[in-house]
């Protein structure tokens, strides 16, 4: 009796041990700052960003300088930590977000209201946290002066619509747009390589997933390669679950097929339409939306320059079919008319991701997806490289 009771308390000591030494995971998040001379009213809350949906998960107010947040995540998400006065967002930073504990410093109010850039009021707040945040603030540092000039280039160009700019000009800006997207891209892509471990690199390699038309589904298969062994593991099987059904979606898939209605009314399927070792154009619009209307005499520039190379439809997203028929004589459109709407449009929005207008869709000769776009500028570098090779 006396041999059992030493081998249960020896039992029991070295299971205490074990606990006593085994690193102790956090079950929620708590992030707690200071917010220098604060003699303002001002909110902090920490939204959720995954998937470019938004849900805030905390939310308080600054007290004599200093707040406190707590919540709880599933894995590793990414978040932002969003200083708020009033309905506007002051000053936002990255997150890395998981169950474990943060520590937030930011200057005086007054200090960040001298500047108006985001990227420098980003930088007058610094985040202390676990590995993933020290990932997170490594990647930020190394894309740092590319998404900023990104991010200018993009605020400048907003105003092209509206500002009536010369046609040249917004060709120019919309080419250096292209240009700084694939130098950020770029330096992004190196980084995933580089550090295929890091939390936030599936984070990236996620996002990139979730796309459309962009990338091939070797190229997507090459990036998941990359991530398999990250430790973010809930991220990582989550994507190779959803692999499979991106596919329909990834560059150079087959093209879906849909009906339409042509000029005299008749129900067609677009299969039917299509020419044999042809280019297809589908520019999808409305009579009703001014940018489609505008990107028109591009269309046409097309129709124009490849006869022998390319077709081209329009279709009509109008629900009314004297207001698809008024803008097809206004706007004197010679190559095929086709409308598309109500029951029908349903096939189309699901099979091409269809979400906004206008929308423009490249076939090659093969009937695979070349590009999805609203913008016309993509579809003619895309045709033009294609008729080069």
């Amino acid at each position: 009796m006396k041999s059992l009771l030493l081998y249960v308390a020896f039992v029991m000591c070295l299971v205490n041990w074990e606990c006593g030494n085994r690193e102790v995971k956090e079950e929620k998040f708590v992030i707690e700052g200071q917010v220098e001379n604060c003699n303002t009213f001002m909110k902090v809350a920490v939204v959720d960003i995954e998937k470019g949906k938004e849900r805030e998960i905390a939310s308080t107010i600054v007290s004599n300088g200093a707040f406190r947040l707590e919540g709880k995540v599933e894995g590793h998400v990414m978040g932002e930590l969003r200083f708020r006065k009033g309905t506007v967002d002051f000053v936002t930073v990255k997150l890395m977000l998981e169950n474990a504990s943060y520590q937030v410093k930011m200057v005086s109010p007054e200090e960040v209201r001298k500047t108006d850039d985001v990227f420098q009021r980003r930088q007058m707040v610094s985040v202390k946290g676990p590995k993933g945040q020290e990932e997170l603030s490594e990647y930020e540092n190394e894309v740092w002066d590319a998404e900023r000039d990104l991010n200018n280039k993009l605020k400048a160009s907003a105003f092209s619509w509206v500002g009536n700019l010369p046609e040249d000009s917004v060709k120019k800006a919309n080419a250096e747009i292209q240009m700084l997207e694939a130098k950020f891209q770029g330096i992004s892509e190196s980084f995933i390589k580089r550090h295929p471990n890091y939390f936030v690199s599936a984070y990236l390699v996620e996002k990139e997933l979730n796309t459309f038309f962009q990338y091939t589904a070797e190229e997507q298969q090459a990036r998941l390669r990359l991530v398999e062994n990250n430790p973010d593991t809930v991220r990582v099987n989550r994507m190779k679950r959803v692999w499979p059904g991106m596919l329909k979606y990834a560059r150079l898939c087959d093209y879906t097929d849909f009906e339409v209605q042509n000029v005299k009314g008749d129900t067609v399927r677009l299969s039917e339409l299509m020419t044999k070792n042809k280019y297809l154009l589908i520019d999808f619009w409305a009579s009703w939306c001014g940018p489609c209307r505008k990107a028109i005499p591009h269309v046409r520039e097309l129709y124009r320059e490849y006869p022998k190379e390319l077709q081209v439809f329009s279709v009509s997203l109008d629900e009314k079919q004297e207001e698809w028929k008024k803008a097809m004589a206004e706007e004197k459109m010679e190559w095929m008319q086709l409308r598309c709407a109500g029951e029908m449009l349903r096939d189309v929005a699901m099979g091409y991701r269809l979400s906004s207008i206008p929308y423009l869709v490249l076939l090659n000769p093969e009937g695979k997806v070349m590009c999805a776009t609203n913008s016309v500028d993509d579809v003619i570098n895309q045709l033009k490289n294609a008729l080069k090779d």
